[in-house]
């Protein structure tokens, strides 16, 4: 009797701890990470995918270059910048133009008056009329010469004359023109107390340095004239990365004091040729479209693209950093029998960067990572997350 008690007494043990082995079983599976295929693998359902923004392609064959940074400014052409200043001293009798109005080729800038004006032109009267005469004594002279009427001395020294007074109106009508007054008009009309100084080129006003009434010199500026549309860059670049900048390269640049300042085209056209012993740099000179809010004097930064080369290239955004490595997402092909229904898996790269520019990164390819992977190139860092969620659970 008490054999049999025994017996269904260890029966009944047995099966209650089987079943509390069963049940423990059913809560570990039950409690284990879902979304960890493997340790370098992360699955998301179609509804997860969308909501993440996954997006995928495969690497794109592109030509990335290498960027050199530099700094400077934009200046304008040497010939392209004038100072109307007064050709003798004389006193400003009115400024048509403010600082930065717009002028044309040829307007008048600045009228001036002063008596040395008037004395020159009436010096170039008496040369012209002086010169009428010994031009027709000199005629007189070479006729009675030629008839012995007259010494040859004397048609000499008639000749002599004529041609100091020639030398003396043309130096006179040539003053004239350097203070904008026609000599023809002289010699046939009145004389002009008024002279003018006028627009070289077209352009805009800049630096009004002068004002009405004021008595000037030659040496001293009244104002300037400006061509904007023909700026350019000069910058600077260290002497480390001279040996990689040749002209005709590209370059990308901002303005400095520009808020959010957008990004603008250049080209080299000119690399110098003497360094600055002082900030060990070289002068480089670029050319880009015209923009009116591009000035003289704004400070640049640019990025210069050298040594462009063909690679296969994903978004930067694509890569993730780990430590010292760095990795990718490639969408799984295994079969999709292996999957859950409507299951992606994604699987933990890691890949060879060669280049970073533009916002792309060129890779490497390997047996890993092919011209044909389908990469993750947005949405990665949410896959990262989740990879980083499901190894805290374990």
């Amino acid at each position: 009797m008490k054999n049999i008690i025994y017996i269904i007494i260890s029966f009944v043990l047995l099966s209650v701890s089987s079943c509390s082995n069963k049940n423990k079983s059913s809560e570990e599976e039950s409690t284990s990470p879902v979304g960890n295929t493997q340790s370098n693998q992360v699955s998301l359902t179609a509804p997860q995918v969308t909501n993440a923004g996954i997006q995928t392609a495969v690497p794109k064959l592109d030509t990335l270059s290498e960027t050199v940074d530099a700094n400077g400014m934009i200046q304008i052409q040497p010939n392209s910048k004038a100072s109307i200043n007064a050709p003798f001293e004389s006193f400003i009798e009115k400024i048509y133009y403010l600082e930065g109005q717009r002028v044309k080729r040829g307007q008048i800038l600045v009228s001036l008056k002063h008596p040395t004006f008037i004395q020159m032109q009436q010096e170039y009267q008496q040369a012209v009329s002086q010169l009428t005469f010994l031009q027709q004594e000199l005629e007189r002279q070479k006729t009675l010469s030629a008839a012995n009427v007259s010494a040859q001395k004397q048609y000499q020294q008639t000749k002599a004359d004529f041609g100091n007074m020639r030398s003396q109106s043309n130096s006179l009508a040539e003053k004239l023109k350097m203070i904008g007054i026609n000599p023809q008009s002289v010699t046939d009309g009145p004389i002009q107390p008024i002279v003018y100084l006028r627009a070289p080129f077209a352009g805009v006003v800049a630096e009004v340095t002068a004002y009405k009434g004021q008595s000037v010199l030659p040496q001293q500026p009244i104002l300037e004239v400006l061509n904007i549309k023909e700026t350019y860059l000069e910058l600077n670049v260290f002497e480390q990365h001279i040996n990689k900048i040749v002209p005709a390269q590209t370059m990308t640049f901002t303005v400095s004091s520009f808020e959010n300042s957008p990004k603008y085209e250049a080209k080299i056209t000119s690399v110098g040729s003497s360094l600055d012993l002082t900030s060990r740099t070289i002068t480089v000179i670029a050319q880009f479209n015209h923009q009116p809010k591009l000035i003289p004097g704004l400070y640049v930064e640019a990025q210069i693209r050298t040594d462009p080369r063909d690679f296969y290239t994903i978004p930067e955004e694509a890569l993730i950093m780990g430590g010292d490595s760095t990795f990718i997402f490639i969408e799984s092909p295994e079969p999709q029998s292996t999957k859950t229904v409507n299951e992606k898996i994604y699987d933990k790269t890691p890949v060879d960067v060669l280049r970073i520019s533009q916002r792309k990164a060129a890779i490497k390819m390997n047996k890993d990572v092919t011209k044909n992977s389908i990469i993750v190139i947005r949405g990665a860092n949410y896959l990262k997350s989740e990879m980083t969620k499901g190894e805290g659970d374990d």
